[in-house]
């Protein structure tokens, strides 16, 4: 998962540093939800799909590609 991140001037004020990781820490939330929407909305469609990384790791694949495999999905998974 990709999150774009707005570089920001910040002076020595704790306060800018709070808000700061606040915010990122509030967009990082709302990253996940859409990322989880994401997730959702392919394992439902009817064709096998798989995503990688760059390197050709195995991301994440549907319900669908899995089971033209026979395979459990998690397996196909790796960690990052």
């Amino acid at each position: 998962m990709a999150v774009l991140i707005h570089i920001l001037h910040l002076e020595d004020d704790p306060m800018d540093a709070e808000l700061v990781q606040a915010r990122l820490e509030e967009v990082l939330a709302q990253s996940k939800i859409r990322m989880h929407c994401i997730l959702f909305i392919l394992d439902s469609v009817d064709e096998g799909l798989i995503v990688i990384d760059r390197v050709y790791r195995i991301l994440s694949t549907n319900r669908a590609f899995c089971n033209m495999l026979g395979v459990i999905k998690n397996r196909f998974q790796c960690r990052i």
